[in-house]
C-alpha cells in the first residue's frame, strides 16, 4: 500500500490509494470503526477487529488507535474462533460436496486443514 501511496505504480494507483483512506476516515469519523479500552479498533457492525490491510489504510488517518493493539486482539479473537470451529466444525452442504467433487474427483479423500475431519467424495 505505501508503494501505491508514494506513486510508484503510477498515478491511478496513487489515487486509489488516497480513495481507501479517505474511505477509512469517513468510517473512522461515522462510528463504523471503535475502540476498545487498549486503543484496539474494531469493526462496529461486526465486532471484529481490523484486518492488516485496514490498519495499515487507518495509519494514514486521523483516527488515534493501536495498530499494536488491533493485532494482539485480532491474533485472541482469531484464535478463539479456530478452536470454536476445531470443536464443532460445520459439514458441507450438498453443493459443497458436488463442487468438490467435481474439482476433486469422485473418491478423493478432502480433509478439513483446521479441524482435521476428512470427507470421502
Amino acid at each position: 500500500f505505501s508503494e501505491e501511496l508514494a506513486g510508484n505504480y503510477g498515478p491511478f494507483w496513487k489515487d486509489n490509494a488516497l480513495k481507501e483512506i479517505a474511505k477509512m476516515q469517513q468510517y473512522a469519523d461515522s462510528g463504523e470503526i471503535c475502540l476498545d479500552p487498549n486503543g484496539g479498533a474494531y469493526w462496529k457492525s461486526s465486532g471484529y477487529y481490523l484486518p492488516d490491510e485496514c490498519i495499515e489504510k487507518l495509519e494514514h488517518t486521523t483516527f488515534k488507535f493501536s495498530a499494536e493493539e488491533t493485532k494482539k486482539a485480532r491474533k485472541i479473537q482469531d484464535d478463539k474462533f479456530i478452536e470454536e470451529y476445531r470443536k464443532n466444525p460445520p459439514s458441507p452442504s450438498f453443493e459443497e460436496m458436488c463442487e468438490m467433487r467435481a474439482a476433486f474427483g469422485e473418491g478423493a479423500v478432502v480433509v478439513d486443514v483446521f479441524s482435521g475431519r476428512q470427507y470421502k467424495l
